[in-house]
């Protein structure tokens, strides 16, 4: 047995297709925007597990939304049952990784007991929604925490900790296919597909930061170190957006892009960035105040909210969330951060991850 290496923590819900009709007058009017409302077209998945549940009746639950001219309609659910697998759902990473279309859905089982603290194996699952059935399609000794399913050539890549390799997994046939090697240590891989015959992954290793450009139609693949940049909190467009944990002093937001780079000092934003167009991203204080930052490291519009938790950046709008009282809501915030629109009928308690579907 292995000595469990990270704490493991499991997160359910299931519903009948329904549509909800926004009621303005619920809310203060600063949290309904009427003209928002009608104008917006997103859709987007919402993945739920509760692991509160009898093992028995644990499940994985998807729901597909619709919001369009001021409506939200439950399109689609999908719900996978997995009282009948001694394993647990893991929650590392991207732990529920569907098809756009939810006929196949992949996620990641760890057979580990909590209570005493080890692990024995990983598994790699499919579920096939036309059959109903799931299936195992790898099983891992270390854990399976950072992969990512790339849909257009039907792809699985992960970062292998036993191998210390980036590799591609086929789910139909369970073939592996090293991409990307290193001589040692753990990583984490962020990918950000481009186009049909460009996919970048960004691999944070012990080793160092490296940068892959994989052709997805070809398998060819091209391995660079990135030694101006030590990790990313974003990437668009050859532009990396880098921010020091709170924890680091004299901390500074830095911009790389191709014409070099640029600073703002002394911030106290959190990690995490989020692009929202080619020259714009947004970052939050630790008030809760989000700015919305050009490309020359200027502010270009805020917004305030105390406990609003940006969640997705979908086609047309943010989705978020916050409290009112002890209820937990989620809205869509324009991309200029003027206007917001409550999301009435989504109850967020156990969701694990949201997919835009557009």
């Amino acid at each position: 047995m292995k000595k469990l290496l990270l704490p493991l923590l499991a997160l359910l819900l299931t519903a009948c297709p329904s549509q909800h009709t926004p009621s303005p007058e619920a809310l203060p009017p600063e949290l309904h925007d009427p003209a928002l409302a009608a104008e917006l077209d997103e859709r987007f998945l919402m993945i739920y597990f509760s692991p509160y549940e009898e093992k028995a009746n644990q499940q994985i639950s998807l729901r597909a939304y619709t919001y369009r001219h001021d409506q939200l309609t439950l399109e689609q659910t999908l719900t996978i049952p997995l009282g009948g697998f001694p394993d647990q759902l893991m929650h590392m990473g991207q732990v529920v990784q569907p098809a756009k279309k939810l006929h196949k859905v992949y996620f990641t089982l760890a057979n580990h007991d909590l209570y005493e603290g080890t692990f024995e194996s990983c598994r790699l699952m499919e579920f096939d929604a036309p059959t109903g059935s799931i299936r195992e399609i790898l099983t891992f000794t270390q854990y399976l925490d950072s992969w990512y399913y790339y849909e257009p050539t039907h792809t699985i890549y992960a970062y292998d900790r036993k191998e210390f390799a980036l590799v591609a997994i086929d789910p139909a046939s369970s073939e592996t296919k090293a991409v990307a090697s290193f001589e040692y240590g753990e990583g984490t891989i962020h990918p950000y597909p481009v186009n049909d015959q460009r996919l970048l992954i960004f691999i944070d290793q012990e080793d160092g930061f490296f940068r892959c450009q994989i052709n997805p139609l070809t398998g060819q693949a091209t391995l660079t170190r990135l030694d101006q940049v030590s990790g990313i909190s974003s990437y668009r467009n050859e532009m990396y957006v880098r921010i020091p944990p709170f924890y680091f002093e004299n901390r500074r937001l830095t911009l790389t892009g191709p014409t070099g780079s640029r600073s703002l000092q002394d911030v106290d934003y959190g990690e995490g960035s989020f692009w929202i167009s080619d020259d714009k991203f947004l970052v939050r204080k630790q008030d809760y105040t989000y700015h919305l930052l050009n490309t020359q490291l200027e502010v270009v519009g805020q917004f305030h909210m105390p406990g609003l938790t940006l969640w997705e950046v979908l086609d047309n709008s943010i989705l978020v969330a916050w409290y009112q009282g002890e209820v937990r809501k989620l809205g869509l915030l324009d991309f200029e951060l003027r206007r917001l629109t409550e999301l009435p009928g989504i109850n967020p308690k156990h969701m694990i991850s949201i997919m835009n579907l557009n």
